[in-house]
């Protein structure tokens, strides 16, 4: 369940666009590498400092406890990374849709926006564009029926 625009198949895109598109999937592409790095990081960092804190116990010596402290700090700070990369990855996205509905308003074309939690909407803007007006239509029939009681 997330929160999701859905950009219809339409016959024109404009080039900001495209352009707008393409600059997200860059995006996309970056944000998945580097989750994979930290997480990754983050499970080695995990099984090194588990050693570690057993060579600290068996040698007590202070650099044992020294690099041990350094590098749980640093697993904290990648584990705090993530979860700030994740919020910008939020707000790039959002603003990356916002981008994209002003270039479509700028150009003259619809602008059909939707937010899906578990539905899913399958077909032609020409199709969505009917339902809807199906709908509105309905909803107007009872706006009419209610007010004539």
């Amino acid at each position: 369940m997330g929160r999701h625009i859905i950009i219809m198949d339409t016959p024109a895109m404009t080039n900001t666009e495209d352009k707008i598109i393409r600059r997200q999937q860059e995006i996309d592409d970056d944000y998945e590498l580097t989750r994979e790095t930290y997480r990754a990081i983050l499970q080695n960092n995990i099984a090194s400092i588990e050693e570690l804190k057993k060579i600290c116990i068996q040698s007590e010596h202070p650099r044992a406890y020294e690099v041990f402290s350094t590098l749980t700090k640093s697993t904290a700070d990648i584990a705090d990374k993530l979860l700030e990369m994740q919020r910008k990855k939020q707000i790039v996205d959002t603003e990356s849709a916002m981008d994209m509905i002003r270039a479509r308003e700028e150009s003259g074309l619809p602008v059909i926006t939707a937010v899906v939690t578990e539905r899913k909407f399958v077909g032609t803007a020409e199709d969505m564009q009917k339902r809807i007006a199906a709908k509105r239509q309905e909803q107007n029939e009872t706006r009419r029926d209610n007010s004539e009681s």
